[in-house]
């Protein structure tokens, strides 16, 4: 990570790589991450998941729940995703828009999924890409709601299926747990 780069260029897409950031690499990289989010995030991210992003301590991206994770185009930064707490205190994605419509969001996503079990966010209905990337990923939407700046909603959830590349749907998995926002 230490050749993230702040220009950003076309490149080979087959030199796309998805790196979960470490607690360390999370202290040095804080910065151009957040800088990465507002410069590319199309005023999306809200005020409480910025917040979240910003307060998140090194030691809890060791911990159940939390990843943060970059794509990387032969070193440059081409996107970005966060879950905190499985997604209920904050889920993030952005793509920069050069980049957009090859499926980085998913992977991202898959990552996501993959190091924490199980996600949740919210998508306004407006924000298409965002919603097919959940989708493609097995997310479902469970729930209609309005959100921060009064848009109607999506709460998708997802699990990821243990020791396959295959990614299930909290249907498929049962009730191993429970959202408690969700109303489950």
């Amino acid at each position: 990570m230490d050749e993230i780069k702040e220009q950003l260029g076309a490149g080979d897409a087959s030199s796309l790589s998805i790196q979960l950031i470490t607690g360390e690499r999370w202290v040095l990289l804080r910065p151009r991450l957040l800088a990465f989010l507002a410069r590319v995030g199309d005023k999306r991210i809200t005020v409480a998941a910025l917040t979240a992003l910003r307060q998140l301590e090194p030691r809890q991206l060791a911990g159940p729940g939390y990843a943060v994770a970059a794509a990387l185009e032969q070193g440059r930064l081409v996107g970005f995703a966060a879950a905190l707490q499985h997604g209920q205190e904050a889920c993030l994605l952005a793509v920069h828009p050069q980049y957009r419509g090859r499926g980085i969001g998913s992977l991202l996503l898959q990552a996501m999924l993959r190091r924490c079990g199980w996600l949740q966010g919210e998508v306004a209905l407006d924000n298409t890409s965002s919603l097919a990337a959940c989708f493609r990923c097995g997310m479902k939407a469970v729930a209609l709601l309005r959100g921060p700046t009064g848009k109607p909603t999506l709460r998708m959830e997802g699990a990821w299926q243990p020791g396959s590349r295959r990614i299930a749907t909290l249907e498929e998995e049962g009730t191993r747990w429970q959202s408690p926002s969700s109303g489950l």
